[in-house]
């Protein structure tokens, strides 16, 4: 009897055993479930994610030097005319000559006592210099500061380029000619140049000069502008223009908004397409101890506009507080991930960003990324542009230019190096 109620006894334990684990089978199967519907709704990491990595061979559009222009004071361009005629002083000329190695070495070859030079003699020696062997060694650009007469204080300028003039379209004439004018009362022997060519010559520099002071966009625009004045002069523009580095740019590649599960209102879609556009830009061999600022402009057609920018605005505090934490994005990603947030309902992160990067032309047609701070390195950079196109086209024209403001210290006109304008079709197929 005692075996039967305990064998009854445990026929009623099995069953209570059976009900606590199937509650607790579908107690767990209710955690699962929200907390799948949880990340479904909350990613654990990024469904776009913008590498870091260096452009490969397959992914380079151009490389492209970054030009500088070499430097002169403003001063050089308010010349003293008689009546038609107009130059540079006698003493800025000589003390460019002088101190232009390549010139007082054609000096000594022809047996001359440079300290006993006369100005024939040094415009001759310039002309009969072999500048190739300074361009085709890449001679850097310099400055002096020289004393004239003719402005009655210091003017800063690049020896070389000063000195290599009587080799380009300033100067017609096989040997110097020279007159005198009058200046706070006493004689000023000038160089005269052809006046057609030096005004052409002075408004380039005048624009560069202007750029110091124009938002980083404008300046791009009054570089290209300026390098167009002397682009019908070939032998003065290639004695103004130096190399400050290079830029490769990356073939950019577009993605439709399906592609990345964009989530686009209608509004927008009835009208155009949109497209993620991903665009890659390097800066190589630049001294970054000369650099304020880099900076990569798009210019597209005027049906194309720039819904979003990527990064928008990044800075040194969401450095800090938007740097991922979660373990699973420091795993996939490493330390340096940053979450940029939500784009049409798509996390975006940048595996590495460094500050200070602003966009600027959102909702235009022409955008730009400026970088300043720690961002001012060499290197591989990757930006988007979220862009309307529209609706069947299946090619998009843009031109892109990367530049760099230097500190006015250096030996750029301007404070300013850059890529001349790029035009790249960007096939949307």
């Amino acid at each position: 009897m005692q075996a039967i109620r305990k064998e009854g006894n445990m026929k009623v334990k099995s069953k209570e055993e059976k009900k606590i684990k199937l509650k607790g089978l579908i107690g767990l199967g209710l955690v699962l479930l929200v907390l799948f519907q949880f990340f479904v709704a909350h990613p654990v990491y990024a469904q776009i994610v913008v590498g870091d990595e260096e452009l490969s061979v397959g992914q380079i559009l151009s490389i492209e030097p970054l030009i500088g222009y070499r430097k002169l004071s403003p001063e050089l361009f308010t010349v003293a005319p008689r009546e038609a005629k107009i130059g540079i002083p006698v003493d800025v000329f000589v003390a460019s000559a002088m101190a232009t190695p390549l010139v007082k070495d054609a000096i000594l070859k022809a047996g001359t006592d440079p300290s006993k030079a006369t100005l024939d003699e040094w415009y001759m020696a310039s002309k009969v210099a072999d500048w190739r062997i300074s361009q085709a060694h890449l001679w850097e650009p310099t400055t002096i500061k020289v004393y004239s007469t003719g402005y009655y204080e210091d003017v800063i300028i690049d020896p070389a380029f000063v000195a290599s003039l009587p080799q380009t379209e300033i100067f017609k004439s096989a040997k110097p000619l020279t007159y005198v004018t009058q200046v706070g009362g006493k004689e000023v022997e000038w160089l005269e140049v052809d006046s057609e060519v030096f005004t052409i010559f002075a408004n380039s520099y005048t624009l560069l000069s202007s750029i110091a002071h124009l938002s980083p966009s404008q300046a791009q625009k009054a570089f290209t502008e300026a390098s167009a004045y002397m682009a019908p002069f070939p032998f003065l523009a290639a004695a103004a223009e130096f190399k400050g580095g290079e830029v490769t740019f990356g073939t950019p590649i577009a993605f439709s908004s399906r592609e990345k599960e964009l989530v686009i209102p209608e509004s927008i879609t009835s009208k155009n397409d949109v497209y993620w556009i991903e665009f890659a830009v390097s800066f190589r061999d630049i001294d970054v101890s000369n650099i304020e600022k880099l900076m990569f402009r798009v210019t597209a057609p005027s049906a194309n506009l720039a819904l979003e920018l990527i990064p928008l605005r990044f800075d040194k505090e969401m450095s800090v507080t938007r740097v991922v934490s979660s373990p699973e994005l420091k795993i996939k990603f490493g330390d340096k991930a940053v979450e940029l947030g939500k784009v049409y309902e798509q996390q975006v992160v940048y595996k590495s960003l460094k500050p200070i990067i602003v966009a600027n032309g959102l909702q235009e047609s022409k955008f730009s990324w400026s970088m300043t701070d720690q961002a001012v390195q060499p290197g591989a950079k990757r930006f988007v542009a979220l862009l309307t196109v529209p609706i069947g086209k299946e090619s998009l024209i843009v031109q892109l230019q990367a530049s760099a403001t230097t500190k006015s210290t250096w030996v750029a006109q301007g404070e300013i190096i850059s890529t001349k304008p790029k035009l790249v079709d960007i096939s949307l197929k």
